[in-house]
């Protein structure tokens, strides 16, 4: 599945397809976000100094939540 959807309340408020593909300038923005996070993230309070995969997306996920 290449979809990704926030719901809230039972309703779509944001969907991504991953098979599209990004202007330069998302590409931009997407790599130099990667490299921020390169630096730690904090989720729920803690410092994650190296976060994996996982951590990464629950961090952009929070932040779209947050963004709505």
């Amino acid at each position: 599945m290449n979809m990704l959807s926030v719901l809230i309340n039972n309703e779509i408020v944001f969907e991504f397809n991953r098979e599209l593909s990004f202007a330069d300038e998302q590409l931009v923005f997407l790599d130099r976000m990667d490299g921020d996070m390169d630096n730690g993230i904090k989720i729920r309070g803690e410092l994650l100094a190296n976060p994996d995969s996982g951590q990464r997306a629950t961090f952009v996920v929070m932040n779209l939540i947050k963004a709505l």
